[in-house]
């Protein structure tokens, strides 16, 4: 079995998610359930945790073959941490097998206060996108992430709105979450993950923001105000990769 948290606990952290034990008779409100996982938002004190319990280490040869799906999320957090990039602050991590071989791993992160994912903006509060000033904060300040992590050669894989926080702030902050599958990748000739991230959010982006937004967003990105012929390219690269799929805000 592995355990591991985070050198800064408070003594009431410490007390809380020392163990796996410890942290699994947390109570708390369920907030996400699936095959693979469920999470649980417990309190701590004055503040709130998510405890994420996963029930198999990977998607198919990824069961075997490699670090876990916990692993890695918890592994990509502390990069983006290490180099800047905003996202929630680590808390714990532990994985193992039980005596029937079963799976077990957990993920603890602290909350974002007053963060929330960029599907639930635009499920339960699409009234914000309505404001023009914040709708573009969160533009340049999007772009100018991912932009820091393409330009580290990093790329994340699955740029969903809900792997995305943010908040309500004049100047809102953007965080990542969620990234069991990115990686590091040489870039230099190397584009298709780059593309795809770009893609991820731009598939999404456009059921609320017009053309002119989402140029914004790539130019912002690039770190430029006019378009190469290379840009352009690239750009329609991005607008089809996912051509013919259904467009949601999943």
């Amino acid at each position: 079995m592995v355990w591991h948290t985070v050198d800064d606990l408070s003594a009431a952290e410490a007390a809380a998610f020392g163990s796996r034990e410890s942290s699994l008779m947390l109570p708390g409100e369920v907030v996400n359930n699936s095959k693979t996982s469920i999470m649980k938002k417990v309190r701590v004190g004055e503040k709130n945790y998510y405890v994420k319990r996963y029930f198999r280490s990977g998607k198919y040869l990824r069961r075997y073959l490699g670090s876990s799906r916990v692993a890695r999320e918890w592994s990509n957090a502390g990069w983006f941490s290490d180099h800047g990039i905003p996202t929630p602050r680590r808390i714990a991590f532990g994985e193992g097998k039980r005596l029937s071989s079963d799976y077990w791993g957990l993920i603890i992160s602290e909350e974002v206060t007053g963060a929330v994912d960029l599907r639930n903006v635009y499920r339960y509060h699409r009234q914000q996108f309505d404001n023009r000033k914040w709708r573009q904060a969160v533009i340049d300040r999007l772009a100018g992430v991912i932009r820091s992590i393409h330009g580290h050669e990093f790329i994340h894989n699955d740029l969903q709105w809900r792997n995305l926080l943010v908040d309500f702030s004049i100047w809102p902050e953007v965080y990542i979450i969620d990234c069991p599958a990115g990686r590091k990748i040489v870039l230099r000739g190397n584009r298709r993950g780059v593309i795809k991230d770009l893609a991820l959010l731009d598939k999404q982006a456009r059921l609320v923001l017009t053309r002119s937004e989402r140029l914004r967003f790539y130019l912002r990105y690039l770190g430029t105000d006019r378009l190469q012929e290379r840009d352009k390219k690239e750009i329609r690269r991005i607008m089809m990769f996912f051509e013919g799929r259904v467009v949601t805000a999943a």
